[in-house]
C-alpha cells in the first residue's frame, strides 16, 4: 500500500502530490498508531486519515469508534474487503482498470498472469483468484502497478474509502 497510495493520491487529486499538499504517509503497522493518534487528538490538530484493512478483527472498528467520536481531524477509513488489494481488485474487476491490473500481474508473474488473463477473457476478474496470485508478491505487484501507472497511458479506479481519506486531508 505504501508504494501505491501516493500514485493513487495523484490520480484522485488531479496530479497534486502528497508532498505538495504537505502530507506524509506514516506506516506504523499498528505498533505506534495509537500513540500518533493520541498526539493528534490531544492538541496537534492536523488532518489525519488512517487507512486500515478490515482483516484486523475488531481493531479497525475500535480505532474508528475511539478516534472519530467528537473529533473532526482524524478519520479512520476501513477497507470494504479484508485487504486493500482485494478492494483495489474489486473496483477494477472490469473495464480499463481490469487491463491495468492484468498488465501489472503479467509483469509480476508472467506465466500465471497470462493464464489468468486468458481464462478471464471477457468476464470480470474473480477477486479471490486474482488475489491468490499476488498475496505472496504484494510488494512486487505494487511496484509493477506503479510502473505501469507512471507513464500516464493506463488508469485505475480507486476504492471509495481511499478516496474519502484523500478528500479528508485535502479539505
Amino acid at each position: 500500500e505504501q508504494l501505491i497510495i501516493p500514485k493513487l493520491f495523484e490520480i484522485h487529486s488531479g496530479n497534486k502530490t502528497l508532498e505538495k499538499c504537505g502530507c506524509n504517509i506514516v506506516n506504523v503497522n499498528g505498533l505506534a498508531l495509537k500513540h500518533f493518534l493520541e498526539i493528534i487528538k490531544n492538541g496537534y490538530f492536523i488532518r489525519c486519515a488512517v487507512i486500515t484493512d478490515r482483516d484486523q478483527g475488531t481493531r479497525a472498528t475500535d480505532l474508528k469508534n475511539t478516534y472519530e467520536s467528537g473529533n473532526t481531524v482524524i478519520k479512520v477509513l476501513i477497507s470494504t474487503q479484508t485487504t486493500f488489494e482485494k478492494d483495489l481488485i474489486e473496483v477494477n474487476k472490469s473495464g480499463i482498470g481490469k487491463e491495468t491490473l492484468f498488465d501489472a500481474l503479467c509483469k509480476t508473474k508472467p506465466t500465471n498472469g497470462l493464464q489468468l488473463r486468458t481464462s478471464t477473457s471477457t468476464s470480470d476478474i474473480n477477486v479471490e483468484k486474482f488475489f491468490n496470485e499476488i498475496k505472496e508478491y504484494k510488494s512486487e505487484f505494487a511496484f509493477d502497478l506503479l510502473e505501469i501507472l507512471k507513464d500516464g497511458t493506463k488508469s485505475i479506479m480507486i476504492p471509495q474509502y481511499i478516496k474519502d481519506g484523500f478528500d479528508h486531508i485535502l479539505i
